[in-house]
């Protein structure tokens, strides 16, 4: 009986068993990873390893480098394993501008960092500059082995100013603060993005004809007087030409009366000259300063030459002249006016109730009775001097000259 039951126990724990084996078993549950961070982020810039700071709070990747050229790296870049990254980490990029790189994680999860590289400069070397005049722009010349600037203009300096282009974060100041004087060597200090200084020094050189008479008519035959700045006719190959569409003429008897520098450095020369014997008359004739064949400058006024029944002096009734001596001038063509200089003046005189100057009707006899003291350097306590007496036709043009002594 107990047999039986054994038996019977052992069928069931039998069938039991076999049911359990039947039963099918529930899948384990897949974790996908959610990493998605940058590691490590560096640039290959000539040979030096340059490492990223990350911060992983902003999602910024910062690099510094100084004259470095990394518009065109391939990143060497470490990420999260089973995250994919995009841009592809061997494709080269241009990081003179921000880039962006986007992380995802095996789950889908993305981050996107931000790479900037602080790229600064030691380029202290000026690219451009111009010289502003009256709304016309002067372009300059640059030395960045010297370390110099230089600029010509065809006008005065007093109210140019000066313009230049720098590379980006560069900065230039004068050296010395103020309204800059142009006339004089000017330092500059170019600081570069780096801090690094460097000195240039700007020269300028201005040409430039002075309108100083409002008269500028001549007779072909009269000595004319020119002034300016920069007009140096003691440098080789310079020259002064007269000369409008139709004539041109090279001046070659120049006299310099005048060579000095004003206080505040622009340089002053006058000289006189006459007209070459062929010139014919106009009112349009312009006068050019020229080195070397180039013209530096071009007056801003016309000359206005008449060549036709030009007043000529043949002589003086004396050699010398004393207070109260009648002057009398033979020639032809002569006019009602002349000039005499005297103790820094010039005294304009014609027919007056001061000057009994008179003309024949033949116009060959200019007579005038000298009985005006302030014509005398004795009058002033001075020794007789020479004195040049200029003939002036209608509308004060100026003529011919001839000098005598005055006591």
């Amino acid at each position: 009986m107990k047999n039986i039951i054994f038996i019977l126990v052992l069928f069931v724990g039998v069938l039991s068993s076999c049911k359990k084996d039947d039963a099918p078993e529930t899948p384990k549950e897949v974790v996908l990873s959610t990493e998605n961070q940058i590691i490590s982020f560096q640039l290959n810039i000539e040979g030096t390893l340059v490492t990223g700071s990350i911060d992983e709070t902003n999602k910024l990747i910062t690099l510094d480098t100084e004259d470095a050229d990394v518009t065109s790296l391939v990143p060497i870049i470490e990420y999260s394993d089973d995250s994919t990254i995009s841009p592809a980490v061997n494709v080269s990029q241009n990081f003179e501008n921000e880039v962006a790189y986007t992380i995802i994680a095996e789950n889908g999860d993305s981050n996107i960092y931000r790479v900037v590289v602080n790229n600064i400069s030691s380029n202290t070397a000026i690219l451009n500059f111009q010289l502003l005049i009256n709304a016309k722009t002067y372009e300059g010349t640059i030395d960045n082995d010297s370390k110099t600037l230089y600029v010509e203009t065809d006008y005065t300096l007093d109210t140019a100013d000066i313009v230049f282009s720098l590379p980006e974060g560069t900065s230039i100041t004068p050296v010395l603060e103020g309204t800059p004087n142009f006339y004089l060597p000017i330092e500059y200090m170019v600081t570069a993005e780096n801090g690094e200084i460097t000195i240039y020094t700007l020269t300028t050189k201005a040409y430039y004809f002075f309108d100083n008479n409002s008269n500028h008519l001549f007779y072909s035959d009269a000595t004319a007087g020119f002034s300016g700045t920069g007009l140096d006719l003691t440098i080789p190959n310079s020259s002064i030409i007269i000369e409008n569409e139709q004539n041109s003429y090279t001046i070659q008897n120049t006299i310099i009366s005048n060579s000095s520098t004003y206080t505040n450095g622009m340089p002053f020369d006058a000289f006189r000259c006459t007209f070459p014997d062929n010139i014919t008359t106009a009112t349009d004739y312009k006068i050019k300063y020229l080195i070397d064949g180039e013209v530096k400058t071009v007056s801003d006024f016309n000359i206005d030459v008449l060549a036709e029944n030009v007043p000529v002096i043949t002589s003086l009734n004396q050699e010398k002249y004393a207070w109260n001596d009648i002057l009398i001038i033979t020639g032809e063509n002569l006019p009602d006016i002349i000039s005499i200089p005297s103790n820094g003046s010039l005294f304009i005189i014609q027919n007056s109730n001061s000057y009994d100057l008179t003309v024949n009707n033949d116009r060959t006899q200019l007579t005038l009775t000298l009985d005006y003291s302030y014509l005398f350097p004795s009058y002033f306590g001075r020794p007789e001097g020479e004195k040049t007496i200029t003939l002036y036709g209608t509308n004060r043009r100026i003529g011919t000259t001839i000098n005598t002594i005055f006591k």
